[in-house]
């Protein structure tokens, strides 16, 4: 279960932008550690999963974002996930879409003010919606 997230680096530049500009986004998880967690008013153990989730706009900028996910679970399913990640740096099928998932709303929610504070395409296609013929 995740019970909560945090941002803890953010590099962004804008550059010349050019037409038919390619968006590419990355999302990676970098480190899975065990943490003490403070969640529903008590210590829980847990585990940290860090992240870095990129959007590059080729050589017209980019958002490079580094942040952790907190979970909290089973002491047995925390375990194997740890030993998981450090024998070959795979994660269970069961966790992996929620991780990432939760790695792309923090990124996006984070990166999208960021876009438009420098001029840069919102990352996301945003649905749009066409007069009737």
């Amino acid at each position: 279960m995740i019970v909560g997230d945090k941002i803890t680096k953010v590099d962004a530049k804008r550059g010349k932008l050019k037409r038919g500009l390619k968006i590419e986004t990355k999302p990676e998880i970098t480190k899975i550690s065990s943490e003490e967690i403070f969640a529903a008013g008590e210590k829980k153990e847990g585990a940290l999963v860090d992240f870095t989730f990129n959007i590059s706009y080729g050589k017209s900028g980019h958002i490079n974002l580094e942040g952790s996910l907190f979970i909290t679970g089973e002491d047995e399913e925390l375990k194997r996930l740890q030993k998981e990640w450090k024998k070959d740096k795979k994660i269970n099928d069961n966790v992996f879409p929620s991780l990432l998932n939760r790695i792309f709303e923090v990124g996006l929610i984070t990166a999208i003010p960021l876009s438009k504070t420098l001029g840069l395409p919102v990352p996301l296609q945003l649905p749009r919606v066409n007069p009737k013929q």
